[in-house]
């Protein structure tokens, strides 16, 4: 966990307990995993391309997959300009109104350990289903001249549903399509403790889920490649809808390009290339500042093949470009560790 950032708030309210469940489970997760070398990792909350994992299943082949991702929320910025202070809005729920440049937002972690399972209906149609079983953040928000608040939810997030088809299956290269549909499984009225300033039902950034039902699409081309080389081509987009709090998220629109080869033994590594673009959120139908932004990622990975139809699996997820609207929290470095399993 990142340590809370330090300036002019010299107290700290009491903590309530970390979420730390995702860590605590990320060892198991290590002793585990994937049965293909090194194919790109694919979550939006890892902020990579799609949740569930990319590709098709045998008929009735069953594929498990349990991955943690952790994402430090701790890059102070305007625009694409790094800055001592970020001040944000609060979405007053309650009293069905924006409150601008209401709290300094201090820094905070993403902790997420998400579950996927497939099932291949044929050998060029499977089903899916994703879900975050622990999604877990922490985040120190500031109000002048000294309260500081450290604010940490918990809970499952929203279910994930879809349908993946292959659209071209050639000697070498492939088209894989897939729709999803994501059903508010996590909650997303969690309210402030007492007695804090910043009171009420907290902003949809720290809730665990959306309260709105989502559709979304994904299309991926695969390449085989001279020299051993495997090439994928992603491009996926995810439509958030209004919840019953009136609040919309801003939708999801992200592009891929990733390289995958066998490395020695069981060990295959990839590389990845993202580039993400997130709507503006909007409340009561009016925009909401200090959402929405642009972000461009490098993600190199390395997998490990084990027996059993096992594999363990690691992504180190580096933002290369990172541009925000208005003043936000924008992520640092972030870390995927996952396991996987076919039966």
């Amino acid at each position: 966990m990142t340590a809370p950032r330090r300036g002019a708030y010299g107290r700290k309210t009491p903590v309530s307990p970390r979420a730390l469940p995702a860590l605590g489970l990320c060892a198991t997760a290590l002793l585990l995993t994937a049965p293909r070398p090194a194919a790109a990792c694919d979550s939006s909350s890892c902020l990579l391309v799609t949740r569930g994992q990319n590709g098709l299943l045998g008929k009735k082949v069953v594929r498990v997959d349990l991955s943690y991702r952790h994402t430090p929320m701790t890059a102070l910025m305007t625009g694409s300009a790094t800055v001592d202070r970020v001040l944000r809005p609060k979405i007053d729920f309650e009293d069905h109104r924006l409150v601008p440049a209401f709290h300094d937002e201090l820094g905070g972690t993403d902790n997420f350990l998400q579950m996927d399972v497939a099932y291949g209906l044929s050998a060029r149609t499977s089903v899916f289903v994703s879900m975050p079983i622990v999604a877990g953040r922490d985040f120190d928000i500031g109000h002048p001249p000294v309260l500081r608040e450290t604010f940490t939810t918990t809970g499952n997030g929203d279910a994930l549903l879809g349908l993946r088809h292959g659209l071209h299956q050639g000697a070498s290269d492939s088209l894989v399509g897939a729709v999803s549909v994501e059903l508010p499984a996590g909650r997303h009225t969690l309210v402030s403790p007492p007695n804090r300033a910043d009171s009420g039902i907290l902003d949809p950034t720290l809730q665990p889920g959306s309260g709105s039902v989502d559709l979304g699409a994904t299309l991926q081309y695969g390449r085989h490649l001279g020299g051993g080389f495997e090439s994928t081509l992603a491009a996926s987009y995810q439509l958030f809808t209004t919840n019953d709090l009136d609040y919309r998220a801003g939708a999801d629109a992200i592009l891929s390009a990733s390289v995958s080869r066998h490395l020695f033994g069981g060990v295959g590594g990839s590389l990845q290339l993202k580039a993400a673009h997130k709507g503006r959120g909007r409340y009561l139908d009016e925009g909401v500042p200090g959402t929405g932004g642009r972000y461009l990622y490098l993600t190199p990975g390395l997998s490990v093949l084990a027996p059993g139809k096992l594999s363990v699996y690691g992504y180190l997820v580096a933002p290369l470009y990172r541009y925000v609207n208005e003043s936000q929290l924008a992520p640092r470095a972030g870390l995927v560790l996952g396991l996987s399993r076919s039966f």
